[in-house]
């Protein structure tokens, strides 16, 4: 995988060299407020909001679940691509 413009790595290193490269790919999560065709809007931890382009997937999650999402950073990081999203169960 080559490095692009925004995206994150993390490296592992020692005093010979790198242990290894962890690519970390653009990501959110938090629960769903909004849900509009293709765009849903999450707020996260801290009341963090962050913008799901849903148009890549099949999947529609319902506001109110909490979910997990997995993409591309579009409009300068301010929406995601979604490209795969999971409802995480909730406790109670």
């Amino acid at each position: 995988m080559d490095a692009v413009m925004g995206s994150s790595a993390s490296v592992s290193a020692d005093d010979v060299g790198a242990d290894g490269v962890l690519a970390v790919r653009a990501h959110a999560g938090g629960t769903v407020t909004k849900l509009e065709g293709d765009r849903a809007t999450v707020v996260g931890p801290g009341g963090m909001t962050k913008e799901l382009d849903l148009s890549g997937v099949t999947e529609r999650p319902a506001v109110g679940t909490v979910v997990v999402a997995v993409g591309t950073a579009t409009d300068g990081g301010a929406t995601l691509k979604v490209e795969q999203i999971r409802e995480l169960p909730t406790i109670g």
